[in-house]
């Protein structure tokens, strides 16, 4: 059986040759083929080479684009350098990290939720390839989550790093550094506790919380993501995590806070992009009005109570 190609396609491989494309040439190729006239998308790989050493950095995006709209697909690049404004040049609609962010927050783009760091993409990457690379999670849940409540305090402050020195070495814990490790972060952390030694189960949500936060600020970080991270916790302990975000904040780390809480969000963010039924609808100064906040909460955009 002979597979069928359309015009439309023939006429495209005839003006794409075999090879590797400079950026210019790429994008103003990809906008001038990529014209929908019924359910397509595009996707476009741009080389990064951000860092020589590494060889396959490249940005993904997959663009949908609407039955019959004849719409020009949108390009996206994630550059920096003498690349953005080869991209600029070529035509790139959206070009950076901060427009990109935006843009997709204004529902212009459609593609999979993409995560880098320095260039390197870590969607689909394992855990420990995660944390590597430098992000530090928070989760929704401390007892769940965050720790193993069976395990001691000491323990659970070196769960992202036992496997790798100065914690271990050729796979044996160094048990002294174990004890050091857990008593200086408790020290740093302010963990009221009796003991390193004793479960986790036996420190209070306050306590449990600093531990969580111990083990992952105390490693080098690029990016903190937290999740609801002072629910359920005294006020002392709400102050002291507010605390610690914001030193993060400010000695130059990105921060992802997810939060229910109005006051925590409008105290901390610099700016608060707003979720309604999975997507983000608007992205918003931290001065808005709660009234407005809670509008857009409700999944109502564009009016003022």
């Amino acid at each position: 059986m002979v597979k069928k190609v359309s015009r439309r396609l023939r006429d495209a491989q005839a003006k794409v040759e075999n090879k590797a494309y400079e950026p210019l040439e790429a994008l103003t190729l990809l906008k001038e083929l990529a014209t929908a006239k019924f359910d397509e998308t595009a996707e476009a790989h741009i080389r990064l080479g951000i860092d020589p050493k590494y060889t396959d950095q490249q940005l993904r995006t997959t663009v949908s684009l609407p039955k019959g709209t004849g719409r020009t697909v949108r390009v996206a690049v994630i550059t920096r350098g003498e690349k953005v404004q080869e991209a600029n040049n070529a035509g790139a609609d959206i070009v950076g990290s901060e427009e990109l962010i935006e843009e997709i927050a204004k529902g212009m783009m459609n593609f999979e939720v993409l995560i880098a760091i320095d260039g390197n993409e870590i969607v689909g990457k394992t855990v420990n390839e995660s944390l590597e690379s430098g992000i530090a999670f928070v989760p929704e849940s401390r007892e769940l989550d965050g720790l193993i409540s069976s395990f001691s305090i000491a323990e659970n402050l070196i769960l992202d790093t036992f496997h790798s020195a100065p914690i271990s070495k050729s796979g044996i814990l160094d048990l002294e550094k174990i004890r050091s490790n857990a008593e200086e972060y408790t020290k740093q952390f302010d963990v009221r506790l009796q003991s390193i030694f004793d479960p986790a189960s036996s420190l209070s949500g306050g306590n449990k919380q600093k531990v969580v936060l111990a083990r992952e600020l105390t490693r080098p970080v690029k990016l903190l993501v937290a999740s609801q991270p002072t629910r359920g916790l005294d006020v002392g302990s709400i102050e002291f995590v507010h605390e610690r975000i914001l030193a993060e904040r400010d000695a130059g780390r990105a921060v992802l806070l997810f939060s229910n809480e109005l006051d925590e969000v409008m105290a901390l963010a610099d700016r608060i992009a707003v979720m309604y039924h999975g997507s983000i609808i608007d992205i918003v100064a931290p001065n808005v009005s709660r009234n407005e906040l809670g509008l857009l909460m409700a999944g109502v955009k564009g009016k003022s109570a």
